[in-house]
């Protein structure tokens, strides 16, 4: 049996002591308290928060993620690699990732399943974005700069293709899964579930959008590529009250590599309200683009990288369109919020046109 844990009972004083040695030089940790974290309900994980004691090197609180409670939802994340994935990246290049994270204090992997349960800093003090309620420009400004520094640190770096545990966006067995799985049941769930807000427009972009799957995965799979966090939506951001101060970007499951303009185009079309995103998209996109080569990327021109957004704004679609067949449909918290982030990818697919440069 495994030894990783996947309840809040199975996290021990001696589980914390064995997976946090490096970070306390071999201190024996006393766990003396243990909670859910409130307020994390998710699709990806199981986060609780610790008290613990240590003669060196830990801190009085932290983290411990592990994979879903429900079984259905880790079984997705076990096929889809997620829990592994994250913990490699801790494992690997997180501590010179070039941006702002949780710490990683140890973790564990189940090399038979890949299940993993990873210690991390604790940032309660932070305020974590909010998705539903959309971002403040100034938000936005922080979070393009950091994606900025991030792709710019990985820009066609060849350790990204030398990494086993990272895959490309277009893995040929995802490139051939996900275009299947979206026609034949994500699309048609989603449209039956919003059948009564879906017009002509949705319905006509949505089946669109299935035919062109596949390619847009290759366009984002293929050169330049660099870092890709892969989930970049709003409430994977911890923001500081000095707003000096950049926010840290967390929940790396879905980390890749491929064009990093996918972050940028699902975090603008999908995480603020069109009011606040529209008047100010083309300004946000160029300052991602200044960022980008004020940290000395090059031969990536201003005309490609807006191209590419508008592309890529389409394709993030795909993370609502498929997240409808995961949600209760009974649930009408669930629905209202998915249809707000739907109704604002749909929003700017036609803003700025997408359809046209298929």
């Amino acid at each position: 049996m495994s030894g990783v844990p996947h309840t809040i009972d199975d996290i021990t004083s001696d589980w914390l002591t064995s997976v946090m040695a490096d970070a306390t030089g071999g201190s024996p940790v006393a766990l003396r308290d243990i909670a859910p974290l409130e307020g994390t309900a998710s699709f990806q994980g199981n986060l609780v928060r610790a008290r613990i004691e240590a003669d060196t090197g830990a801190p009085e609180s932290i983290v411990i993620k592990m994979v879903p409670k429900n079984e259905g939802l880790r079984g997705i994340g076990r096929q889809l690699g997620i829990y592994a994935r994250e913990a490699a990246f801790y494992l690997t290049i997180g501590a010179e990732s070039g941006v702002r994270r949780p710490v990683c204090y140890g973790l564990e992997i189940d090399a038979e399943t890949g299940d993993s349960a990873i210690v991390m800093e604790d940032l309660g003090a932070l305020r974590t974005g909010d998705q539903l309620s959309g971002f403040a420009l100034s938000e936005a400004e922080s979070a393009i700069d950091q994606y900025a520094l991030l792709h710019a640190r990985w820009w066609n770096e060849p350790r990204l293709a030398a990494s086993e545990w990272l895959p490309p966006w277009n893995l040929p067995a995802m490139v051939a899964y996900l275009p299947q799985a979206f026609q034949q049941q994500a699309w048609p769930t989603c449209a039956a579930l919003f059948a009564d807000s879906f017009g002509d427009d949705e319905n006509t972009l949505g089946m669109l959008l299935g035919e062109h799957v596949a390619p847009l995965m290759n366009l984002i799979g293929t050169g330049p590529v660099t870092l890709v966090h892969g989930d970049a939506r709003h409430d994977n951001l911890m923001f500081s009250a000095d707003e000096s101060i950049a926010p840290h970007m967390v929940d790396w499951q879905y980390v890749a590599s491929g064009r990093g303009i996918v972050d940028i185009a699902y975090y603008l079309s999908q995480s603020g309200d069109p009011a606040v995103v529209a008047p100010a998209e083309q300004a946000l996109v160029e300052r991602y683009h200044a960022g980008l080569e004020a940290h000395g990327v090059t031969g990536y021109g201003w005309d490609d990288c807006w191209m590419d957004y508008r592309r890529l704004a389409f394709y993030a679609l795909v993370y609502p369109i498929f997240t409808a067949a995961l949600i209760d449909p009974a649930a009408g918290e669930q629905k209202h919020a998915l249809g707000v982030i739907l109704s604002r990818g749909f929003d700017a697919a036609k803003r700025l046109d997408s359809a046209s440069l298929l």
